[in-house]
C-alpha cells in the first residue's frame, strides 16, 4: 500500500468535550496543555485497555488542528500489516498521535525507523503523542534507543475505573447518545455484565436500538426483558 492511501486523519466524533475524565482529569488536562501550550515535545500515554487512549489521541489531533496545525492519527495496531516504508515522510507534521505502539515494538524492522521519526521530529522542533498499555520502559523494544527517547518526554497515566466512574461515564455516554439511564439501570448493567467499557458502548448500542424500535424509555423491567 502506498503511504498517499493511508488515512491520517483523526476520527471524527472524538474530541475533549466528549471524554468524560472524572479520575484521570489531570491527566486529561496536561494532555491538552501539551497540544495548546507545547510544553513538550513528546508525551507517552498509557494505561489498560478500555480507558479511552485512542479517543484521547484523536481529540488531541482536532484540538491541534484547530490550532492551524498540521496534525496525523497513526493507528499502529492497524498499520503493523504495512511495510515501516509508510512512516517516511510523517515528520513534516506539527504533531503525530501515535496509537498502539507497543504492537509493532519488539520487531526492529518497526523500531528502527521509529527512532528516526522520533529523532526527525524532535530537530525540527516538532511534536509526539505515544500511546500503549504500559510504560515505555516496560514494553517490550529491541533498540535502546528508541527506549531512551520514548522515556525523555512527559509520561502521563490513565487510571482504571472503579465502579462508581463507570457508572458516570456509561450515563455520560447514554446522554450523548440522547438516552436517560437511571441509577437503577446502570448499577444493573455494571453487576450483571462485563465491566470493560468497550463492552458496556455494545450494550448501550443495543438498549439505544431498542427503544427506538418500541418506542419505550429505559427502565430497569425493560432492560432486563431485552437483556435476559
Amino acid at each position: 500500500m502506498s503511504q498517499q492511501a493511508l488515512d491520517l486523519k483523526s476520527r471524527r466524533g472524538y474530541s475533549f468535550s466528549d471524554y468524560l475524565a472524572d479520575s484521570n482529569l489531570q491527566t486529561v488536562e496536561l494532555l491538552k496543555t501539551f497540544i495548546t501550550a507545547t510544553s513538550h515535545l513528546s508525551v507517552f500515554l498509557w494505561g489498560n485497555s478500555g480507558l479511552g487512549k485512542t479517543h484521547l489521541l484523536n481529540a488531541a489531533c482536532q484540538l491541534a488542528a484547530e490550532q492551524g496545525l498540521v496534525a496525523h492519527y497513526i493507528p499502529l495496531k492497524q498499520w503493523k500489516t504495512q511495510s515501516p516504508i509508510i512512516l517516511r515522510g510523517l515528520e513534516q507534521a506539527d504533531l503525530l498521535c501515535i496509537d498502539d505502539v507497543d504492537q509493532v515494538t519488539g520487531s526492529k524492522e518497526w523500531e528502527i525507523p521509529l527512532f528516526h521519526l522520533f529523532n526527525d521530529m524532535m530537530e525540527r522542533s516538532h511534536q509526539l503523542l505515544f500511546s500503549a498499555n504500559n510504560t515505555p520502559d516496560a514494553i517490550k523494544i529491541q533498540l535502546p534507543d528508541l527506549q531512551s527517547r520514548l522515556t525523555v518526554g512527559l509520561t502521563l497515566h490513565l487510571k482504571d475505573h472503579d465502579d462508581q466512574s463507570k457508572q458516570k461515564i456509561l450515563q455520560f455516554r447514554a446522554r450523548q447518545m440522547g438516552m436517560n439511564l437511571p441509577d437503577a439501570v446502570s448499577q444493573y448493567l455494571l453487576r450483571r455484565y462485563h465491566r470493560d467499557l468497550p463492552a458496556l458502548w455494545e450494550m448501550l448500542d443495543r438498549l439505544d436500538q431498542e427503544t427506538l424500535a418500541k418506542h419505550r424509555q429505559l427502565t430497569l423491567p425493560f432492560v432486563k426483558q431485552i437483556l435476559e
